[in-house]
């Protein structure tokens, strides 16, 4: 997070709350911060699984930081991240983060839509978030391409979905992932991630052409 400390810090509830409404801007930056991380992991809330910022901040009705977060999201550059994860137990994991198509907030949201429809894969949103408390807490928000869904109380095992965000998430890969994760990638996941590799090849080469013409026009 940039600039304050939120998550761990000494301060209790009310007094971070009083610091974000007095502070809308640096709050703000916050939310988008956090927006990243959980569309990267949906388990990463600020205060725990299924615990975020912005829920909080609704619940206490301080809006204006959420309302400039939106408005800035809106004119940055977004991505449709692909994430992997390989679980070698609970909470031993090495994982993968490659942004691959950068575009406006519209053009990436409807870029993930037609990926989807081309390898007939329903893109998921509103899902319970796993380790989160069943009520009282968030859903997570984020649309999610899925390939393979992890399976607790087996290891090793794997996880890898598309999503999108705005493009501040650095591409993140250990050298070693890529045999590993070759390593436990069986065939059916295999033919799932060469469609998708494809459908977004045909995207990406739909939004060069798009925009060749509105050069051209």
């Amino acid at each position: 997070m940039v600039g304050w400390q939120v998550s761990g810090n000494p301060l209790g509830w009310p007094e971070q709350l009083a610091r974000f409404s007095a502070l809308p801007t640096g709050a703000a930056q916050h939310i988008i911060d956090e927006y990243v991380c959980l569309a990267l992991n949906p388990r990463s809330g600020l205060f725990g699984p299924g615990k975020s910022l912005i829920t909080r901040l609704h619940r206490d009705q301080v809006t204006e930081p959420i309302t400039l977060a939106v408005a800035r999201m809106k004119t940055m550059p977004w991505a449709i991240y692909r994430v992997r994860r390989l679980y070698y137990a609970p909470a031993n994991a090495i994982r993968s983060v490659d942004s691959v198509l950068l575009g406006g907030h519209r053009t990436v949201h409807t870029a993930l839509t037609e990926v989807s429809r081309l390898v007939d894969i329903p893109l998921t949103k509103n899902e319970e978030i796993a380790g989160a408390p069943v009520r009282d807490g968030d859903r997570d928000t984020h649309r999610r391409l899925w390939l393979r869904r992890r399976c607790d109380g087996i290891y090793p095992t794997q996880e890898e979905f598309y999503t999108v965000a705005p493009a501040q998430a650095q591409d993140k890969e250990l050298d070693s992932f890529a045999n590993a994760w070759a390593d436990h990638t069986d065939e059916a996941l295999g033919r799932l991630e060469r469609r998708v590799d494809t459908a977004i090849t045909a995207v990406q080469q739909a939004l060069i052409d798009s925009q060749g013409r509105s050069n051209a026009a």
